[in-house]
């Protein structure tokens, strides 16, 4: 059996308000941008020149003079429920929702189908469908957050 890999693309970039001119009228703490590295991290630019790298288990904040500000979050393994029998209604429903939750991360990254790619190649190690629920609900919350 042959194994693909998942092409990857460089970076996906959003531009906040449509990339129109004028960023150095923003708040210093306004996001200029965002997007999902091929290492699956979201990253947030400022208009004060911080860059936030996010994923999960930690936060890594890039200051313009270059220092760096890490903030690990140790993580246990969630509980949930054992999966449904394939083919059930729940089955079907959990899995339906989570394909709308990865929708939502590539229509956050403008509809780039790099994005979806970066993505998954991540998700790779979630054990089950309520794992990769909970990822993705995180990366929105990433993707979302002001």
């Amino acid at each position: 059996m042959r194994t693909l890999e998942p092409r990857r693309s460089d970076e996906l970039t959003i531009k906040d308000g449509g990339g129109r001119p004028g960023a150095s009228d923003l708040p210093a703490d306004s996001v200029v941008s965002r997007r999902i590295l091929p290492s699956g991290e979201v990253e947030r630019r400022f208009a004060n020149g911080v860059i936030e790298r996010i994923s999960s288990g930690k936060i890594v904040r890039i200051l313009p003079d270059g220092t760096q500000q890490v903030l690990l979050m140790q993580q246990v393994i969630p509980v949930a429920p054992p999966p449904p029998p394939p083919g059930s209604p729940e089955n079907e429903w959990l899995g339906g929702h989570a394909q709308h939750l990865l929708d939502m991360i590539v229509a956050l990254a403008v509809g780039d189908p790099a994005a979806r790619e970066n993505y998954l190649a991540t998700e790779s190690d979630a054990r089950n469908v309520y794992e990769r629920i909970a990822r993705r609900t995180q990366t929105i919350g990433y993707l979302t957050q002001p």
